[in-house]
């Protein structure tokens, strides 16, 4: 018996959980994608589903820093050494955890407070393979200050 080959549809992965941030990225997000479904994650379990899911293929994530790690969970922000959930999902995707497909994939991480400390250790992350796929951004007020993170994912 033969298996049933399932197209994939290409997205945008989102994670934020902020409301009103979310609705910015997404609209965004949709402005610079408008060909492609925008999935909003709002939790690290979320992020994990749609990476997960064989009927998506995910083309570029666009990640706060800081979120739960599940849904009615403690928010991981970046206070702590190890950084936040968006931190983490970066290390999570380039160390191949999600498998080689998304090991290059293209992520726009930001946060309200930029410094250095939070760039190396996001960028620390990045290999020969996936070196230029991460780029770092302070967050905005209003949608349009997120296109130029969506122009970001467009690699």
């Amino acid at each position: 018996m033969m298996g049933v080959i399932m197209k994939q549809e290409d997205a945008i992965l989102v994670v934020e959980d902020t409301a009103k941030c979310a609705e910015w990225q997404i609209q965004a997000m949709g402005r610079v994608f408008p060909e492609i479904k925008i999935i909003l994650a709002r939790n690290l379990k979320e992020a994990h589903d749609a990476l997960s899911d064989d009927r998506t293929h995910i083309r570029g994530i666009l990640t706060d820093n800081g979120y739960p790690l599940v849904r009615g969970g403690e928010r991981i922000g970046s206070k702590s050494i190890e950084g936040g959930a968006g931190t983490l999902l970066v290390k999570q995707i380039r160390s191949g955890k999600f498998g080689d497909e998304y090991h290059k994939l293209p992520i726009a991480w930001h946060t309200a407070r930029i410094d250095e400390r939070k760039i190396e250790r996001v960028m620390s992350y990045e290999d020969a393979e996936s070196e230029g796929m991460t780029r770092c951004f302070e967050k905005e007020d209003g949608p349009w200050g997120y296109e130029e993170m969506g122009s970001f994912l467009k690699h």
